[in-house]
């Protein structure tokens, strides 16, 4: 049985055209009815594109498609290319490298256990008892992996910053209570389904029009170029080395492993949601719920 090859708009829609004695090229759309079926608040740039003409939606895909396509294995491009199809455009990188004060402080060995202890939830270690397990847990961790670790703790701060600042945008201060935080979430919901009601859905575009996603987009494109040079700082590591750190934070579990076969799975204790970390050099290893690279 041979697979039909799948067809292109154009192969769908010419047989149509055609019949009427016409092509795409000859076939044009007037502005003015298309307006009728379309919105101008919240739609992207993409999606403007696409209807100002129609026919060039096939190619304005494609050029999307090969734009992540060549970004393959940056996932902070990648992010950077759909936000900006989207009109979240962050460019963190065009005016220099947010991540080069971090990485000058992840090369310092002495850095792991400040960094570790920066985000340990309370009552803080005044007598230093934590400071000294952590360091006698990790002295088997190899530095490469601490050095990684330190990078992504530091750049999940900085991302931090930027989250503040949608908050900011949202609440009018960057330290809203959970009170607030859970009504919000309430009123979005309330908005997004299908058969939301005027007095549901208003409260919901307030929303809507005060949060500045953009500042998540630039926090996460920072966490991720820190992840993406932890990947590289740690490849030399022998898959074969064995070790095992783990620490509880207040961000989640922060876990360092290699030479074993490690189970991952998503809310592993009902204290935390997730895992704030996880670097894994070596082992058959396997992730319920959990993103990997």
């Amino acid at each position: 049985m041979n697979a039909q090859a799948s067809m292109s708009v154009e192969d769908l829609i010419s047989p149509a055209l055609n019949a009427a004695g016409l092509t795409t090229g000859s076939t044009r759309f007037d502005a003015g009815m298309m307006s009728l079926f379309r919105s101008a608040e919240f739609t992207t740039p993409l999606y403007e594109a696409a209807s100002e003409n129609p026919w060039k939606a096939p190619f304005l895909f494609n050029v999307f498609t090969n734009d992540l396509e060549a970004q393959a294995g940056k996932p902070n491009e990648i992010l950077s290319i759909g936000a900006h199809y989207v009109g979240n455009g962050s460019r963190r990188t065009l005016i220099g490298d947010p991540l080069a004060a971090l990485r000058a402080t992840a090369e310092k060995p002495a850095d792991f256990l400040s960094a570790v202890r920066s985000i340990l939830p309370p009552p803080q270690d005044k007598s230093g008892m934590v400071a000294r397990v952590i360091d006698t847990n990790s002295k088997s961790v190899p530095q490469e992996v601490k050095d990684a670790a330190v990078l992504v703790i530091r750049a999940a701060r900085q991302s931090h910053e930027q989250y503040k600042l949608f908050l900011r945008s949202v609440f009018g201060t960057d330290t809203p209570s959970q009170a607030q935080m859970d009504e919000a979430q309430k009123v979005v919901a309330a908005a997004l389904k299908d058969d939301a009601p005027s007095v549901d859905f208003a409260p919901g575009l307030d929303i809507f029009h005060a949060a500045d996603t953009r500042y998540l987009i630039a926090g996460a494109n920072d966490l991720l170029m820190a992840v993406q040079d932890a990947s590289k700082m740690v490849a030399n590591v022998p898959p074969t080395a064995r070790y095992e750190f783990e620490v509880w934070t207040d961000w989640g579990e922060l876990c360092l492993s290699g030479g074993s076969d490690s189970v991952y799975k998503s809310a592993p204790r009902p204290a935390l949601s997730n895992y704030f970390l996880v670097i894994d050099t070596g082992g058959n290893d396997t992730y319920i719920n959990v993103p990997c690279a």
